[in-house]
C-alpha cells in the first residue's frame, strides 16, 4: 500500500528550482509539469511520485500543517508531495529527495499515515 509523505517549507519555492532538484534524480516529468515520477532501480517495480502540492496546503489536515509550523517557525509556504511504494528502496529514495530539498530550504517531513511525527531535515533548525 503506497503511503503519502510531504515535506513542507515555510519557503517560497518556483517550479524552476523544484525542477532542478528532481532532475538529480532523473526524475521524468508529467504533463501538467507539476508532477514527476522516479524509477527506483533495477528490479524494483515501484517508483516515487513527486508533485508540487502547494496548492493542497488550505485542504490539508490541520495537525499536519500545525506540527510543520512548530518546527518551521510559522505556516508552511510549500508542500513536496511524495507517494512511496512499498519497497525500502522506495523509502530510501524519498528520503534522499527530501534531504536533499533540505540542503537548499527549511524542511519537515510528515508521514500523513500518522505513525511518524513531523521530523525536521537538515542543520537549519539546529541553530
Amino acid at each position: 500500500m503506497p503511503t503519502t509523505v510531504s515535506v513542507f517549507s515555510n519557503a517560497q519555492v518556483s517550479p524552476e528550482q523544484i525542477a532542478w532538484l528532481l532532475n538529480q534524480f532523473e526524475a521524468l516529468q508529467g504533463p501538467s509539469g507539476h508532477d514527476w515520477t522516479i524509477d527506483v532501480g533495477p528490479d524494483v517495480t515501484d517508483v516515487v511520485g513527486v508533485a508540487d502540492g502547494t496548492d493542497d496546503l488550505p485542504s490539508m489536515p490541520r495537525q499536519l500543517l500545525d506540527e510543520a509550523a512548530e518546527w518551521l517557525g510559522g505556516p508552511p509556504q510549500y508542500r513536496l508531495a511524495m507517494r512511496i511504494g512499498d519497497s525500502p528502496g522506495c523509502r530510501d529514495l524519498a528520503w534522499r529527495i527530501a534531504n536533499e530539498f533540505a540542503r537548499g530550504w527549511p524542511a519537515v517531513w510528515r508521514n500523513h499515515d500518522g505513525t511518524e511525527p513531523a521530523t525536521p531535515l537538515g542543520t537549519w533548525w539546529k541553530g
